[in-house]
């Protein structure tokens, strides 16, 4: 099943997560609707910013969650919200490790979100050079846990990674090989973007 991210941004994160957690209206449209939260992820170096994740069988459910006048309501209450929850995306995913959010204490979440000009070509380039791959990952303590795909556009791509902090990534991404790859407008439209630290809250 799919899984969809609403981006959130919040006035105060207790305050919120208080009223979210157990609330009716959401859990009685969640009934109705077969969405379900899942999942909580918060950016660490923000804790006001966070993303829910729903499990939900395709986009027009989620837009029942989306567009519902009571949550419509809650969502305009400037007390709890910056500004009214979005949907930035529904996306396949393919676990490649039984990772526990939180588990490694030495690990961080991050996101890198892949810009692709082709993703056959990309995954192509993946499955060729798969051996050196995890090889280089490995070197840098990096472990590729999970792969997003966008149900709409399938070179919208994001690795869910693991590594020990932000500064791995970006000497990562920095290194001769990875430029290079990056540079195959092929493959590439440009160089990918890290997302996080995050945390995770399971529901």
């Amino acid at each position: 099943m799919p899984l969809f991210f609403s981006e959130h941004k919040l006035v105060d994160f207790d305050n919120w997560f208080a009223t979210f957690e157990n609330n009716e209206v959401r859990l009685e449209l969640e009934k109705k609707t077969g969405v379900t939260a899942i999942r909580i992820i918060r950016y660490l170096d923000e804790p006001n910013h966070l993303i829910v994740v729903f499990e939900a069988l395709n986009r027009d459910s989620m837009r029942k969650i989306e567009f519902d006048p009571k949550l419509q309501e809650r969502f305009s209450d400037k007390s709890i919200f910056v500004e009214p929850p979005k949907i930035i995306g529904g996306y396949h995913i393919a676990d490649f490790e039984n990772y526990i959010p939180g588990s490694e204490a030495s690990m961080k979440a991050f996101w890198i979100i892949h810009d692709l000009a082709d993703y056959d070509k990309w995954n192509d380039h993946r499955m060729e050079t798969e051996s050196k791959r995890k090889s280089f990952l490995l070197e840098h303590s990096v472990r590729n846990i999970r792969q997003l795909q966008n149900i709409e556009d399938p070179n919208n791509v994001i690795s869910v990674v693991i590594a020990p902090s932000r500064d791995t990534l970006v000497a990562l991404l920095s290194k001769p090989w990875s430029q290079e790859t990056f540079a195959n407008r092929g493959i590439y439209k440009g160089i990918p973007k890290i997302m996080g630290p995050f945390s995770a809250i399971d529901l």
